[in-house]
């Protein structure tokens, strides 16, 4: 059964949005706490982002920042401030002037959640996936109410630049902390970060659930990858209780049948892997391979007639020696002689094979065509089909059909050849 190679992980990853502007105060205890001229400056400024006008927020928000004279409130509302103007900048696409005033605001402030998220979205905008991942990372650290978005994100992010360590530890502890929230997609993503770190036992747990718990094209796709991961992982017993059940509830579905049958097959128990073939080929026609392959198994299972049956289905051009010769078997263990002749008239000469040209001249020995035998065994003799063998052979093919004049002749020839020159020279006394 062909290896099932897991599709590459896409990532969608989720259309983060930055914070709306009412979340800023969300450190303070309320606006009041704030100097009134920030509180002044904020407010205008998200008026202008709120109008669409994030150029005349950023400007705004730039100038208060470098008017001396608001040194001292600054000092109070810095991490606010920055954190403002890095949105506004952000609106505006100024992606380097907003990562610096994202900066500028967990500097003031390491323990600003806000700050850090937006600069994880604005990380992935920029193309540093990795910092991303760290960034979301710490915003959720240093977030007061802890929620999953965003260590799920670190955990995606980090799965992303192949940061699998880091990937299985916010995984992990996104299902310990969120136990009652993991969803398939978590489950799906962590598989693929205990794979790529070459773990895949540990993997195993979460692919089995999602074997269970999915429905549909999902389902068909977990199953024959949780197959896989058994075989993987030569855990031939669960693979088999696998795919037995598969059968079982799909039954129509030849890719089970298919895979019970490498399965018994694989551990040598050919009469379970034949069956389980069979029920797959009255799903879905065979190809050429699987035909050979059953053609082969009725053999070795002494069933010649359905063997033949299914080599005559084959195109002449992809019948092989090896399988001519087991068709002549099959035809001859049925008592089909001159079928098993026909089959090698049709093929000898194209496969240009010197056993199938002397098992011809075998068959018309054994079946008594004698004539016919010795004509055989000298134009097997002639090609160089084991010559000494032949020419013996065809000295006892003339002599059995009274034609002692070619028998001497045969024998004669016969003699040449060391391996069979003492058996002829006694034929040729007897003859004489």
């Amino acid at each position: 059964m062909p290896r099932y190679k897991f599709k590459n992980l896409m990532l969608a990853v989720m259309a983060f949005a930055l914070l709306v502007p009412g979340v800023c105060f969300a450190k303070a205890d309320s606006q009041e706490s704030l100097p009134l001229s920030v509180r002044q400056v904020l407010y205008k400024a998200y008026t202008a982002m709120n109008e669409n006008k994030p150029g005349e927020a950023a400007a705004l928000l730039c100038k208060f920042k470098q008017d001396p004279k608001n040194a001292k409130d600054m000092e109070e509302a810095r991490t606010m401030v920055e954190f403002a103007e890095g949105n506004a900048r952000y609106m505006a696409k100024d992606y380097k002037g907003a990562m610096a005033c994202f900066e500028q605001a967990v500097k003031s402030d390491p323990n600003y959640s806000a700050a850090w998220s937006n600069m994880a979205v604005l990380c992935h905008e920029m193309g540093d996936t990795l910092r991303a991942a760290q960034c979301f990372l710490q915003a959720y650290n240093t977030a007061e109410e802890k929620k999953p978005d965003l260590l799920y994100s670190a955990a995606a992010a980090f799965l992303m630049t192949e940061q699998y360590a880091d990937s299985i530890a916010a995984f992990e502890r996104l299902f310990t902390e969120f136990p009652q929230q993991v969803t398939n997609q978590w489950r799906e993503y962590a598989v693929h970060a205990y794979l790529g770190s070459k773990q895949p036992r540990k993997a195993l747990r979460l692919v089995e659930y999602l074997a269970v718990n999915t429905e549909g094209n999902e389902w068909r796709r977990w199953n024959e990858f949780l197959l896989h991961q058994y075989l993987d992982l030569e855990m031939s017993k669960k693979a088999l209780s696998l795919v037995k059940r598969l059968v079982e509830k799909e039954p129509g579905d030849p890719l089970w049948w298919k895979a019970l049958a490498n399965l018994h097959l694989s551990e040598n128990r050919l009469e379970e892997g034949l069956m389980a073939l069979w029920a797959y080929g009255k799903i879905t026609p065979w190809n050429e391979e699987e035909q050979k392959l059953a053609a082969d198994l009725f053999l070795v299972l002494d069933v010649p007639a359905e063997a033949v049956a299914i080599l005559e289905l084959l195109p002449e051009k992809e019948l092989t020696a090896s399988m001519v010769r087991q068709g002549v078997y099959c035809y001859r263990r049925m008592q089909q002689t001159d079928k098993a002749i026909a089959l090698l008239d049709k093929h000898a000469r194209r496969l240009k094979d010197k056993e199938l040209t002397i098992l011809r001249a075998d068959i018309f020995y054994e079946s008594g065509k004698f004539c016919d035998a010795c004509e055989a065994y000298e134009r097997a003799a002639k090609e160089g089909c084991s010559p000494g063998r032949a020419w013996l052979m065809a000295g006892y093919s003339a002599l059995a059909h009274g034609d002692k004049n070619k028998a001497n002749l045969a024998f004669q020839k016969a003699t040449t050849f060391q391996s069979h020159c003492k058996e002829a020279k006694n034929m040729l006394k007897r003859l004489s």
